[in-house]
């Protein structure tokens, strides 16, 4: 079967696109890795990016063979994996239907927000706190940052995943994400609660995973997935989709924002004084993927 290399429209300009190599029914997404930010919004806010991305992790899928979307500019411009409508009146007061959410995998979890909501589509204030939007943010400012950079993102997943949907019968998206070494487990497979995948597609990424026999992998703990693994995770139609946290111990230095080289162990942690190899977690990775392909090929 035909590679398929044609980009999809707003490739080069609103995030980065990287075509497959080998004709897949599978897709890599990696909303959070950008580190950019755009002339149109003046100057950046007096913030580290790269603490507040998820720093280099879409270096772990480098030999993948899928078609990879990696996001060109920083979350603080906007939060790829947030709803749209997840932005309380706080930050855009002029916002005619703001549906600030709890739970940003969750489509009616704004009914529960309490109190302040900062982690929305647009946050005012980075990780740690500091202050990064001058509020109020007008509604016309909202929506050009909706146009600019979040709805391309989404629309070339969309046009990704039909194109596959087209050629094979069925898709998958794996949205790849990493998180801080304060979390406990390794690996966390989110599936917004049962509702994005098959479990049987979900034991297969979680067999490959578990080859390396020290990580500790978890599924919807303690992320159940976000807005992107609600939005195109729809098994009933061929399309199913995988949120992959990985924790930044696993590959990164976080006090130095360094990858670890593959002569490195993770860092210490009080349940194992090493851990594997980035070496060895890049072949995890893509024995996952060549697994799940293997499996949606099959079926």
């Amino acid at each position: 079967m035909p590679v398929d290399s044609t980009p999809p429209e707003g490739a080069g300009i609103a995030f980065d696109f990287d075509p497959e190599v080998r004709a897949s029914p599978l897709i890599c997404s990696f909303p959070h890795v950008g580190l950019e930010w755009p002339e149109q919004l003046g100057r950046a806010p007096q913030v580290n990016l790269k603490k507040n991305a998820d720093l280099a992790v879409d270096a772990l899928a480098a030999g993948v063979s899928t078609a990879r979307v990696r996001a060109r500019f920083s979350r603080l411009v906007v939060d790829l994996n947030r709803h749209e409508r997840d932005i309380s009146r706080r930050v855009c007061p002029g916002h005619p239907d703001p549906r600030p959410r709890a739970d940003p995998g969750d489509p009616d979890s704004f009914r529960a927000v309490i109190g302040p909501h900062h982690r929305g589509v647009v946050w005012h204030a980075a990780i740690g706190g500091v202050a990064t939007l001058a509020l109020p943010l007008a509604y016309p400012a909202m929506e050009d940052r909706l146009t600019r950079y979040h709805r391309p993102y989404l629309a070339a997943l969309e046009a990704l995943l039909d194109r596959r949907v087209q050629r094979f019968g069925v898709a998958m998206l794996l949205d790849i994400h990493s998180m801080p070494s304060s979390v406990r487990p390794d690996i966390v497979l989110s599936t917004c609660r049962g509702r994005s995948i098959r479990s049987e597609t979900l034991e297969i990424a979680r067999g490959a995973l578990g080859a390396l026999s020290q990580l500790d992998v978890r599924v919807d703990d303690p992320y159940a997935g976000g807005a992107i693994t609600n939005r195109f995770g729809r098994p009933e139609q061929g399309v199913e989709a995988l949120q992959v946290e990985f924790n930044r111990r696993l590959y990164l230095d976080e006090s130095r924002l360094q990858l670890l080289d593959d002569r490195s162990r993770s860092l210490n942690t009080r349940r194992r004084p090493t851990g594997p190899r980035p070496a060895d977690l890049r072949r995890c990775v893509l024995a996952m993927v060549s697994s799940l392909e293997r499996h949606l090929l099959n079926q």
